[in-house]
């Protein structure tokens, strides 16, 4: 059996959880007996889509670009299962507007699709470039078409959780929402275990000895691992903990030189004493960088799993992290929860973590391991690619 994996073209260089998983799912199939390769963009997927027996599509959230390589599968006749990478855009843009209009988020929640219909009326008298930035994304209102369009044209649907299918659901018309529930197939996401016990000399790590200069002046060592994005809120971080003096703050992740709020961000990390940049570690070194600090914390404001944390908590590392997120289905009762709406959250989760008993995250790092592995991921991915290829009267992977 032959998959080809299809996936936006800025996702060649594996930055982003929607190119992770991917990468993760694939090389645990490949312990199937799955052959797969990886198109980056049209033309490649459009060479690649005739040899074939699924075409599995990656992110929702460019609803254009996935309908475009939908399309592309489809005309070559072959099904489609699509991972849907995706949480409540309204959602979202309510809480950002309700946030920068000093609300709190349950005043715009109630009535966010006329948010966000307003947002995107303003959008819409925007500079070009912002416009273009935004003309493939769900967070624009006119994208919804295409995304309906490409839900109903896959022939299985893999949210990564329970709340992220009822966000895909409720994208589509009341009279669809049966149909699309009974052809979603919900596949998590996972930890490397092995990836993360990578034996490494902490010494030879290139940010160590910036590691060890805030060992020396600050008690407590936090870690946003992410890369860097108005998504992510490093900003917000670092302004809720502006006057934690006590906290140094690490933030890790690739951040973009042609980026306004980079620069923001590099601004403000200049400006906060005990703040350090790591723009590139490797990923064998991760787990000995989360086991190598006092907590990590991911303020997003929106993530569909929020890899980072459940890699952190695999590493028996504190952990505190979004509610934007399906928190309860991945580390409800281990991660301690914030709302990046409202930055007390962020510190009181924050001595919450420190102060809890070390025996939470080591209960927690098991159940991590146990529970949310790439294997498990492989598993329920081939037999979602089993009904697909049943239904086309094809053979299974798993006998």
């Amino acid at each position: 059996m032959k998959v080809v994996y299809a996936i936006r073209g800025g996702a060649r260089g594996g930055a982003g959880g929607d190119a992770v998983q991917l990468q993760a799912t694939r090389a645990a199939l490949s312990r199937f007996g799955v052959e797969s390769c990886v198109a980056y963009g049209e033309s490649e997927l459009a060479a690649l889509a005739p040899t074939a027996d699924i075409v599995h599509v990656f992110n929702l959230q460019t609803p254009a670009s996935t309908l475009a390589a939908i399309r592309i599968a489809r005309g070559a006749n072959k099904p489609v299962a699509l991972s849907t990478i995706l949480w409540d855009p309204e959602a979202l843009v309510a809480t950002v507007a309700g946030s920068l209009a000093g609300l709190p988020p349950q005043v715009l929640l109630p009535v966010r699709g006329l948010v966000s219909r307003t947002v995107w009326a303003g959008v819409s008298m925007a500079p070009q470039v912002l416009r273009a930035r935004m003309s493939d994304s769900l967070y624009a209102a006119n994208m919804l078409p295409a995304a309906r369009m490409a839900i109903r044209a896959a022939a299985i649907l893999l949210p990564n959780s329970f709340a992220e299918q009822e966000q895909v659901v409720n994208l589509m018309p009341f009279s669809e929402r049966k149909e699309t529930r009974a052809k979603s197939r919900v596949v998590v996401n996972g930890v490397d275990s092995a990836e993360l016990d990578a034996g490494h000399d902490l010494s030879r790590c290139k940010w160590h000895e910036q590691l060890s200069r805030l060992r020396e002046q600050y008690p407590v060592v936090a870690l946003e691992l992410a890369r860097c994005d108005r998504l992510k809120n490093q900003q917000g971080l670092l302004r809720a903990l502006w006057f934690e003096t006590s906290v140094a703050i690490i933030l890790a992740g690739p951040m973009s030189s042609g980026s306004g709020y980079c620069e923001r961000v590099r601004a403000l990390a200049n400006e906060r004493p005990g703040v350090v940049l790591l723009e590139s570690v490797p990923r064998d070194e991760l787990g000995i960088l989360l086991r190598s600090v006092d907590v990590h914390i991911l303020p997003s404001w929106t993530e569909t799993t929020g890899l980072s944390t459940l890699e952190a908590a695999a590493c028996g590392c504190p952990t505190v992290a979004t509610i934007r997120a399906p928190f309860d289905e991945y580390v409800g009762g281990i991660s301690f929860p914030i709302d990046p709406v409202r930055p007390d959250t962020i510190r009181r989760s924050l001595h919450a973590a420190l102060e809890a008993p070390q025996s939470r995250w080591e209960n927690g790092a098991r159940r991590i391991r146990r529970e949310f592995t790439w294997e498990r991921a492989a598993y329920e991915t081939a037999r979602a690619y089993d009904e697909v290829r049943t239904k086309a009267g094809t053979g299974a992977v798993l006998r």
